[in-house]
């Protein structure tokens, strides 16, 4: 008998520990597919609920301007908690970050003496650390259970704000990248020189508004993602733009319009396969 209760027992942590690794690698897969930063932290504090069977999670970040935690995503918490924040000097979520340090604690008479007022039976909080910096805290609470979470629950929470730590910091990367990329297309969109940048299967990237003027392209419409030879219909510009890799790849090329005008397109290649041109009026002789 005691011998069949061990499998069982063996049975059930071997059962829980593939329902973990499962569940972390859905939430992996979320991480490298998505940009949705919000859906991502909270599938993430989900997935922290779930596997360690807490009753409460939240993940928190740094407002390092006020000094506090506040809750960015949350599970089974209601909105007083979900608004409070943390100070970190003098809260338990405030001393993980300043450690970097995870914090397990159980329902002992020790510990709830000292921390009474969080009215919790038991926790685990983990920090999110991104380039040697602590930016939040990723936390599980137990309000009602009587059970103690373990050294497993902690490693599977650390292994979940590493994931919620990898999609804040694409996050910031994509933003980056966006306001530049507005930045450089406001620049672009102010000079008199038709530009024009086009992926590696001849996608349109960007049309300033000088390009869209000389190919009769409406101003206010956004052509992102277009094939460019579905949309200018100058013979000579869609050869010059989509020509094929190679030793005969022309650089420069002249392009003349309907209005008679003549166009010098100088040809970069960028990263990735695509290509920008720029086209430069020649004066009439």
């Amino acid at each position: 008998d005691q011998l069949v209760q061990q499998l069982m027992e063996s049975n059930s942590q071997l059962q829980r520990r593939a329902q973990e690794l499962n569940v972390l690698y859905g939430v992996g897969k979320s991480v490298a597919s998505s940009l949705d930063l919000e859906e991502v932290l909270h599938r993430v504090v989900e997935a922290a609920v779930y596997v360690v069977g807490a009753e409460e999670g939240s993940l928190m970040l740094l407002d390092e301007e006020q000094g506090e935690l506040y809750t960015r995503a949350s599970k089974n918490m209601d909105s007083k908690a979900q608004s409070m924040r943390k100070r970190v000097n003098d809260s338990l979520a405030g001393k993980v970050l300043q450690t970097k340090r995870a914090i397990a604690i159980g329902n002992d008479s020790k510990w709830q003496r000292t921390h009474t007022a969080l009215l919790v039976k038991s926790l685990i909080y983990v920090p999110l650390i991104l380039q040697n910096k602590p930016i939040g805290v990723l936390g599980v609470t137990n309000r009602i259970k009587e059970t103690s979470f373990d050294s497993n629950d902690t490693r599977a929470l650390s292994a979940l704000a590493g994931y919620a730590t990898i999609a804040i910091n694409n996050a910031n990367l994509y933003q980056d990248i966006e306001t530049e990329r507005h930045t450089l297309s406001a620049i672009v969109d102010q000079t008199d020189d038709p530009v024009i940048a086009v992926s590696g299967n001849h996608r349109v990237l960007m049309l300033n508004k000088a390009a869209k003027d000389v190919f009769g392209l409406l101003e206010d419409e956004n052509f992102t993602d277009q094939p460019i030879q579905k949309l200018i219909k100058n013979e000579e510009a869609v050869q010059f733009i989509t020509q094929p890799n190679g030793d005969g790849l022309q650089t420069e090329a002249d392009i003349s319009c309907k209005d008679g005008r003549i166009f010098r397109a100088t040809m970069t290649m960028v990263e990735g396969g695509g290509r920008s041109i720029l086209m430069r009026e020649q004066e009439s002789s």
